[in-house]
């Protein structure tokens, strides 16, 4: 393996293996190696391992980053174990820890770490906090939301404290607050919050097995009315249930 220690790299010509142990990247061409630490001002990144630094521009095509600052870029795929991400385009690839302040992520798999802002278009989510930004699409697995609006997809688990839900499939956590739009909840525990339905006002509170759902989408429904379909609907359950009994005696 090669050390070489340099202040500055032009752009002219590529980098291919060996180890960079701190200095200034202007631009150019990265092909494999290790980066121990420096500022990386823009270039095409191709694989190799990142230990510590400031990424400032450029595109990553693949590879291992431990920690550093990434201020702006595209991120094509890669492992990325810890660091602060400031802003850019996340394209695929895992994440394990670290802040992301910013950006758009476009797929992926997000195993913890907190999310500031900016727009996840799909992908899963298996655990961390979430601060703000918008969910368009993809599988929220466990963690906490603090806020921001969610317009589709799968929450398996977790806390949700406010935020705008807009429709989606709920399976099982704890909603603390927030606005539900439309979507479908399987089950859980409902604490407080809006819902443009109130047809499952009621529900929904007492809604806690998997195997239940209700779908909840909105209606102009007045109270009186219905009350009177869950009186209905109770009534048409239990005649339903006494002659499934009688056709079962009749067998006999």
């Amino acid at each position: 393996m090669i050390d070489v220690k340099l202040e500055e790299w032009d752009g002219d010509g590529y980098w291919n293996g060996g180890r960079w142990d701190k200095g200034k990247w202007k631009d150019g061409f990265w092909k494999d190696g290790t980066w121990v630490t420096g500022i990386w001002k823009n270039g095409t990144w191709e694989k190799g391992t990142w230990c510590d630094g400031i990424w400032e521009s450029g595109e990553w095509k693949d590879g291992i980053w431990d920690d550093g600052v990434w201020k702006e870029g595209l991120w094509h795929k890669g492992e990325w174990e810890s660091g602060l991400w400031k802003k850019g385009i996340w394209k695929d690839g895992l994440w394990n820890n670290g802040v992301w302040k910013q950006g758009d992520w476009e797929d992926g798999i997000w195993r913890d770490g907190v999310w500031e802002k900016g727009t996840w278009c799909d992908g899963i989510w298996e655990s961390g906090e979430w601060k703000n930004g918008v969910w368009e699409e993809g599988i929220w697995g466990d963690g906490v939301w603090l806020d921001g609006f969610w317009e589709n997809g799968i929450w398996k688990n977790g806390i949700w404290k406010n935020g705008t839900w807009l429709k989606g499939e709920w399976e099982n956590g704890i909603w603390v607050n927030g606005r539900w739009e439309s979507g479908i909840w399987k089950g859980g525990t409902w604490l407080d919050g809006h819902i443009e339905s109130t047809k499952f006002n009621q529900l929904i509170k007492s809604c806690v097995s998997p195997d239940e759902f209700y779908e909840i989408e909105k209606r102009t429904t007045t109270l009186e009315e219905l009350e009177k379909e869950l009186i209905i609907e109770k009534i048409m359950k239990k005649i339903s249930n006494e002659v499934s009994k009688d056709l079962e005696i009749y067998r006999l």
